[in-house]
């Protein structure tokens, strides 16, 4: 699989500060990267729905919270945006989760 940089103005923060220019992310799925750029240049319903279908195609990895050895659950991690409003990132390949998540940590993979 390739990677692609996007150019993508955030639209929340995590515990970094939040530009007003663009950043780079990166997307280590090629239909997925195809995908957010057509969306990207046109939001339309069909490119929402191209995004979506993407997303059902591959893994999506979250950041998890440190927890005890004994307990089985998952505890995701949320941030929020400038708003207030919790939000859950997800990643599409773990480099991308290190960028965000310089520190380390645990994480979660849905596929």
């Amino acid at each position: 699989m390739g990677e692609a940089d996007l150019p993508v103005r955030p639209r929340w923060s995590s515990a970094r500060s939040c530009s007003a220019t663009p950043i780079l992310i990166q997307i280590s799925n090629d239909d997925l990267a195809a995908a957010v750029a057509a969306f990207s240049a046109s939001d339309t319903p069909d490119t929402r729905r191209k995004v979506l279908e993407a997303l059902t195609q591959g893994d999506l990895i979250f950041p998890m919270a440190e927890r005890a050895p004994d307990d089985p659950g998952v505890v995701l991690v949320f941030t929020q945006d400038p708003h207030g409003h919790s939000v859950l990132p997800a990643f599409t390949g773990e480099g991308e989760l290190k960028a965000w998540l310089v520190s380390g940590g645990h994480h979660a993979k849905a596929f």
